[in-house]
């Protein structure tokens, strides 16, 4: 029996070690406690095939997986993929030009953090994983056919243009820019989130015409939850030649709204709330849904020859509700 159990444990231990060596592949680098500058070559090991040996040069894109495991800092212009911030990681981005780009398999996985003070691009098509949060203190740009798993907490610029889906949550502050802008580059600003959240600074939407000319429409669709405009937020649609601003999810707005282009709210069997302040000063406002509801328990201002209008739900206006200009009721019902 003994014999049996000693066999076992010696087979097990056996496997453990050979996944743990198939685990790596030849190119592959990670780094040494307790880190240090990501151009420094003595906080990097990388796998020779049979173990991990020092070193001769920082990974770039050209190299295989890069674990970081502790606190790096990078200065310099840096082109990677394939990288991931384990738990006990931290990743601090100092540069001007850093960008991840599209390779095999998930592009960057945040299991611990990535702390951006400086500009930060997703390139086209970059997959991003993980458990953890990137920290945006200063400028991140995630352009077209992006897919987003980790968490961000926005308190610098944010930028989304093209069709991205964002699965993982955000969080702003009051400092925060969180741009959803389409354009000649891009064609679509489609930005989808699997999970509601709360603006503390500024949301703009904004659209252009294509390279063909033709205006392209600027959309955030949020799958569950709500989109809280806090009393320190502002959303606002920016004049210019695109299409509809589309807001696809409830909105319950505790701040500023400010209509400047075409905004829509469109989406059936949900609850909108005006608490703050809402002003169309350019075009026109729609709430479109049926069986949707806006209840506007504050101040609603529009310009000359502006106007709000409901479409197939209900509006409701308690006592210490005001509306100042036209409102168009299609379709849907007005009481208070």
């Amino acid at each position: 029996m003994r014999y049996y159990t000693i066999l076992t444990i010696v087979l097990i231990l056996g496997i453990f070690a050979s996944t743990q060596v198939m685990g790596q592949t030849t190119g592959d680098f990670r780094t040494l406690s307790p880190g240090g500058a990501w151009s420094d070559t003595s906080i990097w090991e990388t796998y020779n095939g049979a173990s991990w040996v020092a070193a001769s040069n920082p990974p770039t894109s050209a190299d295989g997986s890069i674990l970081v495991s502790d606190s790096v800092l990078v200065t310099g212009n840096l082109q990677i993929d394939e990288l991931t911030i384990g738990a006990t990681g931290m990743l601090w981005i100092m540069s001007n030009a850093a960008t991840i780009l599209n390779g095999n398999g998930t592009d960057l996985t945040i299991n611990g953090e990535l702390i951006l003070n400086g500009n930060l691009t997703f390139n086209n098509s970059v997959t991003v994983g993980g458990t953890g949060t990137l920290i945006n203190n200063d400028t991140l740009n995630v352009f077209d056919g992006i897919t987003i798993s980790s968490n961000i907490r926005n308190n610098g610029y944010l930028l989304f243009n093209g069709i991205t889906a964002f699965n993982g949550h955000l969080t702003t502050d009051v400092n925060s820019i969180f741009d959803i802008m389409s354009g000649a580059n891009h064609r679509y600003a489609f930005l989808t989130f699997a999970h509601g959240f709360t603006n503390h600074g500024l949301l703009r939407m904004a659209g252009y015409r294509d390279n063909w000319g033709n205006p392209i429409t600027a959309s955030l669709t949020i799958t569950s939850d709500s989109l809280l405009n806090a009393n320190d937020g502002t959303i606002q649609t920016i004049l210019g030649h695109g299409a509809d601003r589309v807001i696809t999810g409830q909105v319950n707005n505790e701040g500023s709204i400010i209509v400047d282009h075409v905004l829509t709210l469109n989406k059936t069997d949900v609850a909108h709330t005006n608490k703050g302040t809402i002003n169309i000063n350019g075009s026109y406002m729609i709430v479109s849904g049926d069986t949707t509801t806006f209840t506007n328990d504050s101040t609603i201002a529009l310009a000359t020859d502006k106007y709000l209008e409901v479409k197939n739900g209900s509006m409701l206006v308690p006592a210490n509700g005001s509306i100042s200009g036209m409102v168009k009721i299609t379709n849907a019902k007005l009481g208070s």
